[in-house]
């Protein structure tokens, strides 16, 4: 049987700066407060947002002929890339049937 106040309560030092699954736990139960978010990952994020707006955004401000040559560039880019993604799709499947052939099988 338990009584309240049989066991001392004993101090421990947390450093709320620390990235553990107790300090987690703390966070959730509101005990220590919430970390700050890491700079760096808010800077890859916006990165990676102007990089996909720069894509998207490429073809403005180009002239007819500057369009036509880029549509040959993303054409044989877009074919080579379904191609490298296809020739593994087939070195796959034939590895996979080679593994499944067993001796004797027709």
């Amino acid at each position: 049987m338990s009584f309240p106040g049989m066991y001392p309560k004993i101090q421990v030092q947390v450093d709320p700066n620390e990235d553990t699954e107790w300090n987690d736990i703390l966070r959730d139960h509101g005990i220590i407060p919430q970390k700050e978010p890491d700079p760096t990952e808010q800077l890859e994020e916006a990165l990676s947002e102007a990089l996909q707006r720069q894509h998207e955004n490429r073809l403005e401000g180009l002239d007819i002929d500057e369009l036509e040559e880029l549509e040959g560039l993303e054409d044989d880019e877009f074919l080579e890339s379904y191609k490298n993604q296809r020739m593994n799709e087939i070195k796959r499947l034939q590895q996979e049937k080679a593994k499944n052939y067993q001796f004797g099988d027709v």
